[in-house]
């Protein structure tokens, strides 16, 4: 009988005594390990490759979503400090119309101002009065409206003043002259009756270039008198006898 040569044969003792190192899946049969006769990797080792993969790919997956993420912040970040940026020169165009615009209102209230002061220089000269601002009854003195207590839709009115004030005269229908000092154009006609001593204004009138004064708190800037005018004495008539 001839012998067998397993010196080929896969999984035999080679000459060494080592036993061949290829691998063979074996299936069990009535409890012994049969080899199926295809050599190849393991189903264990296949399934292990796979799960590798599918682990290397998820984690691939995660780290591309938060890439993605942080991108989407980044983009958010930057739309955000752009408006910020648009906010802050639109704030500084606000803030520079502002200041244009008061510095508009500063300098026309300068011209309304130097125009009044040129008109006050103009009445003082034509009249050689003092003229002063005034609000109601209350000298205002010198300064920038912003800094008196003017409100709104107030008038502001020039009027003279005569500080060491004025002469004017009186006539009495006897032709006596009387002389009136340190009178002023603000001072009332019912004043300068007060002044004027031994007259019964009952009987008699004073009377300024055909007009009659009257005593109604009228002054005598109300009927254009000023220094060295002559005001007339006059008797009523008495129809009666």
């Amino acid at each position: 009988m001839r012998g067998l040569d397993l010196s080929s044969a896969p999984g035999h003792l080679g000459r060494t005594g080592q036993l061949d190192s290829g691998h063979y899946d074996t299936k069990v049969i009535n409890g012994n390990d049969q080899t199926d006769g295809i050599a190849g990797p393991s189903a264990a080792h296949q399934q292990q490759n796979v799960s590798e993969q599918y682990y290397q790919s998820l984690t691939k997956l995660e780290l591309g979503n938060k890439l993605l993420k942080a991108e989407l912040k980044q983009r958010e970040m930057m739309e955000e400090i752009k408006n910020l940026k648009n906010a802050k020169m639109e704030q500084q165009q606000k803030e520079d119309d502002l200041v244009g615009h008061t510095q508009k209102l500063a300098d026309e209230q300068k011209k309304c101002l130097d125009k009044y002061n040129e008109l006050k220089k103009e009445l003082a000269r034509k009249y050689s009065y003092d003229f002063h601002q005034i609000n109601g009854q209350k000298e205002m003195g010198q300064g920038s409206l912003s800094r008196m207590p003017v409100e709104k839709n107030i008038s502001v009115d020039p009027i003279s003043i005569n500080r060491s004030g004025i002469q004017i005269f009186i006539k009495t229908s006897s032709d006596k002259i009387i002389t009136l000092n340190d009178v002023r154009p603000s001072t009332t006609i019912w004043e300068i009756k007060a002044k004027i001593k031994d007259i019964d204004f009952d009987r008699h009138k004073l009377t300024f270039d055909g007009y009659t004064l009257k005593d109604n708190n009228r002054t005598l800037a109300d009927y254009n008198i000023g220094n060295g005018d002559k005001i007339h004495i006059v008797a009523y008539i008495d129809w009666w006898h």
